[in-house]
């Protein structure tokens, strides 16, 4: 910030990865912080009119992402399969890191698929579809539900 506390207009055109950085950090904000309230307001403006300006590809998707929906504001394993193939894209990414991301990745799937398929069957061997009819069948809904608000494995 300047001296009169208004961001600095450098950082409009001096990196646009540190604008969305910001952008991204403001997301962290409790109620009344006025300064990441600010920043929020201040990156949104000049990262929308940025972005149909930006050359750079992975940028372009990086900061389209970033305004459609926050990390912060993501389930943490559908953000990491979004920004696995942003990182993909990047020239300077790290190989090694990027194939564990993947393996990491497709393990979890896979034991997700096995839990649904276990409860499945369970679904399936109980017939609670026909004793309690009052019941939904959607329990897949509710998995994902509930793995979306647990810790990370």
């Amino acid at each position: 910030m300047n001296h009169n506390g208004n961001f600095k207009e450098m950082l409009i055109n001096d990196d646009v990865q540190v604008l969305l950085s910001l952008y991204e950090a403001s997301h962290m904000r409790i109620h009344n912080e006025e300064i990441l309230e600010e920043a929020l307001i201040f990156t949104t403006t000049h990262l929308e009119s940025l972005l149909p300006n930006l050359t750079n590809n992975s940028l372009k998707v990086q900061v389209t992402e970033a305004l459609s929906r926050p990390i912060r504001k993501t389930v943490p394993r559908v953000g990491a399969r979004k920004y696995i193939h942003i990182y993909e894209n990047i020239e300077t990414h790290n190989d090694l890191l990027l194939k564990f991301a993947k393996l990491d990745f497709n393990m979890l799937q896979k034991l997700h698929q096995d839990e649904l398929n276990e409860i499945s069957r369970l679904w399936k061997d109980l017939d609670i579809a026909n004793k309690l009819p009052y019941a939904k069948d959607r329990f897949v809904e509710s998995y994902f539900w509930i793995i979306g608000l647990s810790i990370e494995p």
